[in-house]
């Protein structure tokens, strides 16, 4: 059996109703493994009471740094890598020269990526058409 601590409230792919039925507790893999996620409906607010409840500090990383998610630290992959890592500066210089030393051209790459990605998204945003006869979202009808 696979048992996680995934939660629904996290966002993305774990809050999405899929056919395979992968948005529930507790499933059954192509493979035939059981997948259990024993903390899936758990909302963020009952895990703020939780937390105040029972007096819990979290991680530096979320309460002093001020992250909003936790991982490998400096992860290429993440959209946000350069962000994080100036955020943490302050408090972990090394760390932060560390992973520019190890992951420089994988993060110049994704800020470019994500410069395109934010333009493409723009352009398409000005490209939709307007049905005509519609209100749009200030009221305003199309002719």
């Amino acid at each position: 059996m696979i048992i996680t601590g995934e939660r629904r409230d996290e966002g993305g792919m774990r809050s999405v109703p899929r056919k395979d039925n992968t948005a529930l507790c507790f499933t059954e893999t192509s493979s035939g493994q059981y997948r259990l996620r024993p903390l899936y409906y758990v909302s963020d607010k009952d895990k703020q009471w939780y937390k105040d409840y029972y007096g819990i500090r979290y991680s530096d990383a979320y309460e002093v740094y001020g992250l909003t998610r936790t991982g490998c630290c400096g992860c290429a992959i993440s959209y946000k890598a350069v962000e994080d890592l100036e955020k943490i500066r302050p408090y972990e210089p090394n760390v932060v020269k560390a992973a520019w030393n190890i992951f420089g051209a994988s993060y110049r790459y994704r800020q470019k990526y994500n410069e395109y990605k934010r333009k493409r998204m723009d352009e398409e945003k000005k490209a939709r058409k307007k049905v005509g006869g519609q209100i749009d979202l200030f009221g305003e009808a199309e002719p």
